[in-house]
């Protein structure tokens, strides 16, 4: 999920900007948009069946494939069913006849996305690559179990809760979008590749192959950004810099320590064999929890009950 000044689509587009308090599915009360996913954008919305504030994805059905609707509601049944702290569940899916919109309900990962920090702040302390490494390689272990590969782990995709002293103290896992699953073909039906170039694992790149070792690479590459202040390749073309993932020296994370940057190194082989055999093998070798002092227990960044926001009326769309 990333940050984006598009809209969802025209309907909805109606809606945005002039009011909050729209109602999806006459449960949903809608807020801001707080980002895009790989089918649809994403808002902040309250749920008032269940009083908490949700992550409300909406998919306009006139925009939409067969295929990105199924793959909406697979998004849905995964998350729904996967058990992880540091994964962002679905609680509800469904559509809305008044909107022509299929909606996807998920909990609200509290926090900033990673992506938004490494901006603001730069470089990272070892403690923290650490502590995110350790959250997602959780999260990733949990789809892995169950024959899900991510595909899109980048730090749009991390969002990040501190505490107080502005420590992170949670990374919690979000969008399920882009994912595969062991029975299903390789690529999107038009034959596009799916991930984001400057975390794409280069089996992916070069053959479209898939595997948990995809998402170990891209979780490498989120750590040497973190720790180096820049992604691991660059390049001015997408092409470039998808030849430069599959065959250029891998780089050394000079900020970490020795044994930290080897391991880096490692998760981000050209060769998938070359990897750890898991992403939680990759985050042990990182010294996650040993080398930054007391690093607090994990704990979910994910919206509790609040109480419901001021009730606004329903406004009709201009179709």
């Amino acid at each position: 999920m990333t940050v984006s000044s598009e809209v969802a689509g025209a309907s909805i587009d109606g809606m945005e900007g002039r009011s909050t308090g729209w109602l999806v599915a006459g449960r949903y009360e809608v807020g801001p948009r707080i980002g895009r996913g790989a089918f649809g954008s994403v808002y902040r919305a309250f749920d008032h069946r269940l009083r908490r504030e949700v992550a409300l994805k909406l998919v306009l059905a006139h925009r939409a494939s067969p295929r990105t609707v199924e793959r909406l509601l697979r998004e849905g049944r995964r998350l729904s069913l996967l058990r992880a702290p540091t994964l962002a569940r679905a609680v509800d899916a469904g559509w809305d006849p008044g909107y022509g919109a299929f909606f996807l309900a998920m909990e609200l990962a509290r926090g900033e996305p990673l992506a938004s920090r490494l901006e603001r702040l730069g470089p990272r302390p070892h403690a923290e690559v650490g502590r995110v490494v350790g959250d997602v390689a959780a999260a990733l272990a949990a789809l892995h179990r169950d024959g899900v590969v991510h595909r899109d782990v980048t730090p749009s995709n991390v969002v990040v809760e501190t505490d107080g002293r502005g420590r992170v103290v949670c990374a919690v896992l979000v969008d399920l979008g882009s994912a595969w699953h062991a029975d299903e073909a390789r690529l999107t039906s038009d034959g596009v590749l799916i991930g984001s170039n400057g975390y794409v694992a280069p089996e992916l790149a070069m053959s479209g192959r898939i595997g948990p070792a995809a998402d170990q690479y891209a979780l490498a590459c989120i750590a040497y950004e973190m720790s180096e202040g820049a992604r691991p390749f660059e390049a001015d073309h997408p092409l470039a810099l998808l030849a430069r993932h599959a065959s250029a020296p891998r780089p050394v994370a000079r900020n970490l320590p020795g044994h930290a940057a080897a391991a880096v190194r490692r998760a981000m082989a050209i060769d998938p064999a070359a990897r750890f055999e898991s992403v939680r093998a990759f985050s042990a070798a990182l010294g996650a929890r040993e080398a930054g002092g007391t690093v607090p227990a994990p704990r979910p960044g994910l919206a509790r009950a609040v109480p419901a926001p001021a009730r606004t009326k329903r406004r009709g769309i201009t179709r």
